[in-house]
């Protein structure tokens, strides 16, 4: 058997593929040594939970002032994602007291929010409480003029 022939460039190529890989790990050698960004895992959620907040007070805004229900319910939710994100700080490394305090007033202002909403629904069927009214009328209102 005759042995392969080499190529026009055949005894250059290991030193030129050694000489990419010199360069590749040259350039990519900045990269390994760079000290860790301190990223935190609590300041950025705080930020996304205080910015879904502040887009549930402009859905309900909008609600007072359109009378739309769907404007209701993305409040509504909005406002449910900003405490649940607000609550999953604590699992967070750099949770602290600052944190912490920031963490709750969130949760506090956005379960007010919800209330503000529940209380702005309306009812599935409002005949439930006219029904009720209507059966325990003598109870409720003792001195009626008839």
């Amino acid at each position: 058997m005759s042995k392969p022939e080499a190529g026009r460039h055949g005894r250059w190529r290991p030193a030129l593929s050694l000489a990419l890989l010199a360069a590749g790990l040259g350039a990519c050698a900045p990269q390994f040594y760079q000290q860790p960004t301190a990223q935190g895992c609590v300041r950025p959620r705080l930020e996304a939970a205080a910015q879904l907040f502040d887009e549930s007070k402009q859905q309900l805004a909008q609600f007072f002032k359109q009378r739309f229900e769907g404007q209701l319910l993305n409040a509504l939710h909005a406002s449910n994602d900003a405490m649940r994100i607000a609550r999953s700080t604590q699992r967070c490394f750099d949770f602290d007291d600052t944190a912490k305090e920031q963490a709750l007033q969130l949760i506090l202002s956005a379960r007010l929010l919800n209330i503000l909403v529940f209380t702005n629904l309306r009812d599935d069927d409002p005949g439930v409480m006219v029904g009720l009214y209507r059966e325990r009328y003598r109870e409720i209102i003792k001195n009626d003029i008839q």
